[in-house]
């Protein structure tokens, strides 16, 4: 099930394969960054898998505002 996360907070786990994107506008090309350089309060988008109950991020992009809806 596809659920909507848009505008809510949610906890993820990450492991050594997540990858982590910076995006300077929506249409620019991602740069890799690290996790190191998250900030907290960081507005984030990604792609994450849940097995019992538990969210691993596969990607994390932070920088552009978001342009879709959910």
């Amino acid at each position: 099930m596809v659920k909507s996360y848009i505008g809510q907070s949610a906890s993820l786990t990450t492991t050594s394969k997540t990858r982590y994107l910076y995006k300077s506008s929506a249409t620019a090309v991602p740069t890799t960054i690290t996790f190191a350089d998250l900030k907290v309060g960081n507005a984030v988008s990604g792609n994450a898998t849940a097995v019992n109950g538990v969210w691993t991020a596969t990607r994390i992009t932070v920088g552009a505002k978001l342009t879709c809806l959910p």
